[in-house]
């Protein structure tokens, strides 16, 4: 028995430009659609919507970021206030 993942399930990788890097994100579906902002608890990255993100997807996109210093993001210059 195989299992296909339809290309849509395969989260698209994004940067997205900010004054100190870039924040990171996976994006699930048609970026020309505004999305939904998924956000991660404390200590985690966008990873956690890995496994519940492909079954919301299909009505909206799901945009899951990693806040600054989580996952793949830049981290907050030193002395900077956030």
């Amino acid at each position: 028995m195989t299992t296909s993942t339809a290309t849509w399930d395969i989260p698209k990788e994004v940067k997205i430009p900010v004054q100190w890097g870039h924040i990171a994100g996976k994006l699930w579906g048609h970026e020309n659609e505004q999305p939904i902002l998924a956000l991660h608890g404390w200590q985690d990255n966008a990873g956690t919507w890995d496994t519940l993100a492909p079954f919301l997807y299909k009505k909206r996109p799901i945009l899951a970021i990693d806040f600054p210093g989580h996952g793949f993001s830049s981290w907050f210059p030193t002395g900077a206030n956030h």
